[in-house]
């Protein structure tokens, strides 16, 4: 195995990384997902964006075996939540 997971439909989240390394691959690759759509003129709504990071968090959670209630995984969600949500239109303006 080359160190990665994946989730059909979304891209491969690195395992191999640190927790919290992976985390802001999460946001990151949510936000670059963000800023294709918009070029490409279909772009994906805040909640779908929300949701897209949502996918990868909770597949990296699965790897780290970070159980829901855990209150790292909690805060980490609603921090990556919550930055996808202020920089959402900034993203989006960039390109249009």
């Amino acid at each position: 195995m080359d160190g990665t997971s994946s989730i059909p439909g979304v891209r491969a989240v690195p395992v191999q990384l640190s927790f919290e390394r992976a985390w802001r691959w999460c946001i990151l690759a949510t936000l670059r997902d963000l800023r294709l759509s918009a070029g490409r003129s279909r772009t994906i709504s805040l909640p779908n964006a929300r949701r897209l990071f949502l996918r990868r968090f909770n597949e990296l959670c699965s790897a780290h075996g970070l159980v829901e209630a855990c209150p790292e995984r909690r805060r980490q969600e609603s921090l990556g939540s919550l930055f996808i949500q202020q920089h959402y239109q900034s993203q989006v303006s960039r390109l249009q």
